[in-house]
Formats: structure tokens, sequence, C-alpha cells
């Protein structure tokens, strides 16, 4: 199920990125939208329908918004965390997700463009 979903969501995310180039001549906007959707979508899914049956949440929240954008299941951890009240927590994991992740590329890669 995991597999099936993640190559539709690849699909996908490959489409809008195609899309997006043709129509703004960037893809920078496609990736904005597939993870804002993803992230709300997959907190929809999570909060409408919190005992999905297995199989489902394999194909659609880890499959195929998994493929479509790995931003979605990082958005529900920190608003889980925050619903849970655990501030210093999310704000932990959104630091060391973008923060962090940004500040050790800067260091391993420098200034290089890869």
């Amino acid at each position: 199920m995991v597999f099936l979903g993640g190559g539709f969501g690849s699909l996908l995310r490959f489409g809008l990125c195609k899309l997006s180039y043709a129509i703004w001549d960037e893809i920078w906007p496609a990736t904005c939208m597939v993870n804002i959707f993803g992230s709300l979508t997959y907190l929809f899914l999570a909060t409408k329908f919190p005992s999905m049956p297995a199989q489902y949440n394999e194909l659609i929240k880890i499959g195929m918004l998994g493929g479509l954008t790995t931003f979605s299941t990082f958005s529900y951890e920190i608003f889980s965390l925050v619903q849970k009240g655990q501030m210093a927590n999310a704000a932990l994991v959104f630091g060391l997700n973008i923060l962090f992740g940004i500040a050790m590329g800067i260091w391993i890669f420098g200034q290089k463009v890869i």
C-alpha cells in the first residue's frame, strides 16, 4: 500500500512541478502548494478519521502524502505537540528539522551549490 500510494504521490508532485514551471518558469510555487496541500490533508485525515484502517493509512497518509511531500508528517508532528501543550518540544522539532538542517547544510557544503 505504501509503495502504491508513494508512487502516485511522487507522480502527482512531478506533474505539479512541471505545470508550475510551465506557468511561472519556477518550480518553488508547486513545492509550496504540495507542502501546504499535503499538510492540510494529513491534518484533516488525522483529526476527522483518527482510527483510519491501516491499509488506508498506509496508502494515503504514509504513501501518497509521503510521496507528495515529507512536509505533511513534519507539520502533523508539530501540530500534535502543540495540541498536547508541548510548545517547547514543538519548537525543538521545528528548529531541529528546519534550522539545524539548514545550518548543517551550510556547515557541510559551505556556500557551494550542489
